[in-house]
């Protein structure tokens, strides 16, 4: 396994605890960037290759999710920050898993189980169901919207509670690459409302609400 961990605009925190939670398991890379942009904002990515399809991942995200505390304990000590995470496999039919821009804490430290439950069911459905990118959108509960694609083509929707995968149906006034392009900013806005001081658990619930409505159009 190879990891890049991306610092963007990170002042302060200590990322050793997250370097040394993947140098475990292989090669870790370090890299800072310091980007003059609007806004102040701070981003870490962490890029997992896995050299291999779904018999590799027994033996990475297998550990890797069953290392919660340790995984709790890495992000904390860059706590306040956002992190982006893809899994990325060299040789398979899926070739990443991905995230939008997360912070919330409880999504935060879930992550490297969901990654892995999401692998475990696409997995096991990958012979009804081709995909080419899974992308994971937090919308405001501690279940993240989890969307499938064809190419750049939002296609499904992956729900694993009920380990379904549901078709996302053909709707000729509407582009579906549009529409979940506006899903994922609504995802990115309950997470930056997260961020902030204050009570903003009815902007969240709106939010979310939309979110959920808006997908609904697209399984009916």
């Amino acid at each position: 396994m190879e990891t890049r961990i991306t610092l963007t605009n990170v002042r302060d925190g200590n990322p050793q605890d997250l370097m040394s939670f993947f140098g475990e398991f292989g090669d870790v890379q370090l890299e800072r960037l310091a980007i003059a942009a609007k806004g102040e904002f701070d981003l870490i990515q962490i890029l997992i290759t896995i050299a291999g399809t779904w018999a590799a991942e027994r033996y990475i995200l297998d550990p890797l999710a069953d290392r919660l505390d340790s995984w709790k304990k890495a992000v904390t000590s860059l706590v306040g920050k956002q992190f982006e995470i893809t899994v990325h496999f060299r040789n398979g039919q899926v070739t990443s898993i991905e995230t939008i821009a997360i912070s919330n804490p409880f999504i935060l430290g879930k992550m490297l189980q969901i990654l892995k439950s999401v692998s475990d069911l696409l997995a096991n459905k990958s012979a009804e169901v081709a995909l080419d990118k899974v992308l994971i959108v937090p919308n405001g509960s501690n279940d993240p919207l989890i969307i499938g694609h064809q190419g750049n083509r939002p296609t499904h929707i992956i729900d694993l509670i009920s380990k379904t995968i549901m078709p996302i149906k053909d709707r000729e006034e509407e582009d579906p690459e549009v529409a979940f392009w506006e899903i994922e900013q609504l995802g990115s806005e309950i997470e930056y409302l997260q961020k902030l001081s204050g009570d903003h658990s009815g902007e969240i619930k709106a939010l979310e609400d939309e979110i959920m409505e808006k997908v609904a159009i697209w399984l009916q």
